[in-house]
């Protein structure tokens, strides 16, 4: 292999040598930003009472939204959703059980109603 070769192979090599230790650099700072976000979260994970609580009113409508599927209602005595998250689905029954929420049936919708005569048939 001539010089001049050499050193145009040689340069590639590095170039891409530099590429792949700035991207195992970045991999290894986004990890570190990935863990403490984790641990930042995992205490108000452990309470989520005090932590709604704490949120503003749009953060509660989101949260409300992500656990009930935007199918949570008050019928004048107690709440009722057909959908809870798999996060909270363990506590339906103590829910239940304390008159807090009630998990309906999904609704279906079976298709158009049947054409009827005049005599109800």
């Amino acid at each position: 292999m001539n010089e001049k070769t050499y050193i145009k192979v040689m340069s590639k090599l590095k170039s891409h040598e530099q590429k792949v230790y700035k991207d195992l650099q970045d991999v290894n700072t986004s990890a570190d930003i990935y863990w403490e976000r984790l641990n930042a979260i995992l205490p108000k994970l452990a309470s989520l009472k005090d932590s709604y609580e704490n949120m503003p009113l749009n953060k509660n409508q989101e949260f409300l939204k992500l656990g009930f599927d935007q199918q949570l209602y008050h019928d004048g005595k107690t709440n009722r959703t057909p959908f809870i998250h798999e996060l909270f689905a363990s506590k339906a029954l103590i829910l239940k059980e304390k008159g807090l929420l009630i998990k309906d049936s999904p609704i279906h919708v079976l298709g158009e109603t049947p054409i009827r005569s005049e005599i109800g048939s």
